[in-house]
């Protein structure tokens, strides 16, 4: 997860901001008294209904307005990576919206909020689910581990099918670049772009196991389960599934607020990954549960 940072990205007058810009720069704020959205936009570009109460930036108007469209069914939520959950997509969920769920966290745990002390892997993630009673179509997934999150939620889509999935992805690798970060499961976040997995790559999981990419708010992406959004036939999102268009705003707002937190090194994202190591979605997905790893690259 990224940290809040309370900065203002400067532009000059009349400069376009991205929704994602927007948010450092104004009070787009969602309530956090009562399960509503002030926006009334008929936009249907979901970056357009961004709005900040307790998650990172602004999933918490883009989680309304999905589930506003797409309606819930069992109201359950499931989010790992989640620190001590005061900043998380799912909070406003469980205090504002009578939602329920597990939260799961590799550093902290609270009896109070359902919040388990796991160290989050490949190997662990499904037994974890059912240890916790996780139902097979949970209303929403949120995945924020900040390394391995395109291995455990490919090992999750495997057995699970959440109806709405919002996993962080690494906007520092180009919208071209289908690269994940080497599965290790004893990985921690070391501060540098080496750190999950592209744009592309999610986008090519998605659509292996069935569901459609129809957002890109940094540091997120947000999908839905196809036959979710067949069952609507009202609804539709501006361009879904076409990663050139869904997240050429994404990178402009993400490359400037990673300029400003000083985020950017010496080396691009991409040089990091072939130095210290990928793998593409494909040899992922492919992969035999508990068979061989799948070949890591190193190009330099």
């Amino acid at each position: 997860m990224v940290q809040s940072h309370p900065l203002r990205v400067p532009h000059k007058p009349g400069q376009y901001l991205s929704p994602a810009m927007q948010l450092f720069n104004s009070s787009a704020r969602i309530s956090v008294e009562s399960c509503t959205h002030s926006i009334m936009s008929p936009s249907n570009t979901l970056e357009d209904w961004a709005a900040k109460g307790y998650s990172q930036l602004g999933a918490d108007g883009i989680i309304h307005k999905l589930f506003s469209d797409l309606d819930t069914t069992n109201k359950v939520y499931v989010e790992f990576g989640t620190q001590s959950g005061s900043e998380c997509n799912s909070r406003r969920l469980r205090e504002v919206c009578g939602w329920t769920g597990l939260l799961m966290d590799g550093s902290h745990e609270n009896a109070a909020i359902n919040l388990k002390k796991e160290w989050i892997m490949r190997e662990n993630i499904v037994t974890l689910f059912h240890r916790y009673h996780v139902p097979h179509e949970p209303d929403l997934l949120s995945v924020d581990i900040d390394g391995n999150d395109f291995h455990v939620l490919s090992e999750i889509l495997r057995t699970f099918r959440p109806r709405v999935v919002v996993v962080e992805t690494n906007f520092g690798l180009n919208r071209f670049t289908d690269m994940t970060r080497a599965y290790d499961n004893k990985s921690t976040w070391d501060g540098t772009c080496y750190s999950s997995a592209s744009t592309l790559a999610f986008t090519r999981l998605a659509r292996h196991y069935h569901y459609s990419v129809v957002g890109a708010m940094p540091p997120d992406l947000f999908w839905v389960r196809d036959d979710v959004l067949a069952a609507k036939e009202h609804v539709w999102y501006s361009n879904t599934n076409d990663v050139s268009k869904l997240i050429a705003q994404a990178y402009a707002s993400w490359n400037l607020i990673a300029t400003q937190l000083g985020w950017h090194r010496s080396e691009g994202c991409a040089a990091l990954f072939r130095k210290r190591g990928f793998q593409t979605s494909a040899e992922v997905i492919s992969r035999t549960p508990g068979g061989a790893e799948a070949p890591v690259h190193y190009h330099h």
